[in-house]
C-alpha cells in the first residue's frame, strides 16, 4: 500500500496522518479495484492528510455478544491529529 496525500493546499504542511489497515482477503477480492477503494478513502478524509498503511491477514475485534473475534475482508482506518 503506497503513501498518498489528500489535496493540501499549495506549501501547507501535512497536519493529519491516516493509517489504513486493509485485509489481504480484501484485496483478493477487490483485485485492481483496491486504488478505487483507497482513492475514497482518500476523499473522505480532510485535506493536509496523508495516508499510509499495510495489508494484515485479518483484524481481531469484539463481535456481537461482547466475545473477540477474527475479522476477515475488512479495512480500518485511524486518523491521528492535533487539536488547534
Amino acid at each position: 500500500m503506497a503513501s498518498l496525500t489528500a489535496s493540501p493546499a499549495p506549501g501547507a504542511p501535512s497536519e493529519r496522518l491516516a493509517i489504513a489497515v486493509s485485509c489481504v482477503a480484501r484485496r483478493l477480492a477487490l483485485g485492481e479495484r483496491t486504488e478505487e477503494e483507497l482513492d475514497a478513502a482518500l476523499e473522505a478524509l480532510t485535506p493536509n492528510t496523508t495516508m499510509t498503511g499495510f495489508y494484515s491477514y485479518g483484524e481481531i475485534a469484539l463481535a456481537r455478544g461482547g466475545q473477540t473475534r477474527i475479522h476477515n475482508q475488512t479495512m480500518t482506518v485511524t486518523v491521528l491529529g492535533e487539536r488547534q
